[in-house]
């Protein structure tokens, strides 16, 4: 029936005291967070540029005064392309002699699996959804809603398969086969590149995989993730592949630096983003472009645990 006041001086001291974070060996800390595209990123709509993850982990490759990197995830997937950019920067990481750990958040499934399977060890938390290995395409048909809103269009192709992405014609039987065909390959890259970061074979690793969704807790039994933990075991990992000693320390530096206030209005980024958001023509038709533009997903469905 009474309350025990924790003072301020007592938790301020115990912050103090992991003094193993903030010394020593320098290690990059670096978020991939949000659905993942093949483009820039923009913390203001929580999406996650390829391009421009890719090429924080290519600066990290090219300078010399990070020895690890510490990849955090939080995403559920989407762009194969964008999730194929950064796989491939984390795989040059681990070949030019700087080891990757990824520590994974509340979500990291599909895309945001991809881009994690290529590190030297992956933490998760217990509750963490991961996993969905799988691919998925999907087009618009609206050539019925044109027809009810009395619009005719007219089109000229040059090829058989000329309109496979119009939005305004359906898929011809070939055309289904063909995306088929695609979307295998892809399926079976993605097996493929995480067997090989597991070190499992494909018919291994793919009886896992057809897009199935787990906890972090199951992904540790099937060898999908290394250990289980936060911050705290991330950063053992990062000790153990550095040849450290536990109780060595490491300076934990977020990498690119975060900007402040002032410097976040100044920034190309902000601009550009502000300038979209205020057009609603202009955010309609990115919309209506990213709705009629198809593209292999790695994007896992939603999961919830009660």
């Amino acid at each position: 029936d009474t309350y025990k006041a924790l003072k301020m001086s007592q938790y301020l001291e115990t912050l103090n005291n992991r003094s193993s974070w903030r010394g020593g060996t320098k290690v990059a800390l670096v978020t991939g967070e949000g659905v993942i595209t093949s483009g820039k990123s923009d913390a203001f709509s929580e999406t996650l540029g390829g391009s421009t993850l890719a090429r924080h982990l290519r600066e990290l490759r090219e300078e010399d005064d990070y020895r690890a990197v510490l990849l955090r995830v939080n995403s559920p997937g989407g762009s194969a392309v964008g999730s194929d950019m950064v796989w491939k920067e984390v795989r040059l990481l681990q070949e030019a002699g700087i080891p990757v750990i990824v520590s994974m958040s509340g979500v990291a499934g599909s895309g945001g699996y991809y881009i994690a399977m290529g590190a030297k060890s992956i933490v998760s938390q217990p509750s963490t959804i991961t996993g969905s290995i799988g691919v998925i395409f999907g087009k618009f048909d609206m050539e019925g809603l044109f027809d009810w809103m009395g619009v005719s269009v007219d089109r000229i192709k040059l090829a058989p398969n000329a309109d496979v992405f119009s939005p305004v014609t359906p898929l011809t039987e070939e055309q289904r086969r063909n995306i088929t065909s695609w979307m295998q390959k892809i399926y079976d890259e993605f097996v493929g590149k995480a067997a090989d970061g597991r070190g499992m074979t494909y018919d291994e690793l793919e009886a896992k995989a057809k897009g199935r969704v787990y906890t972090g807790a199951q992904a540790v039994e099937l060898g999908l993730v290394d250990a289980l933990g936060g911050y705290g075991a991330s950063i053992a990992e990062v000790k153990e592949a550095l040849g450290l000693e536990p109780s060595d320390s490491i300076q934990l530096v977020r990498y690119p630096p975060p900007l402040g206030f002032w410097e976040s209005l100044t920034t190309t980024e902000f601009l550009e983003t502000y300038t979209q958001n205020v057009s609603w023509r202009g955010f309609l038709e990115e919309q209506l472009h990213y709705l009629t533009t198809p593209a292999p997903r790695l994007l896992m469905p939603e999961a919830r645990i009660q």
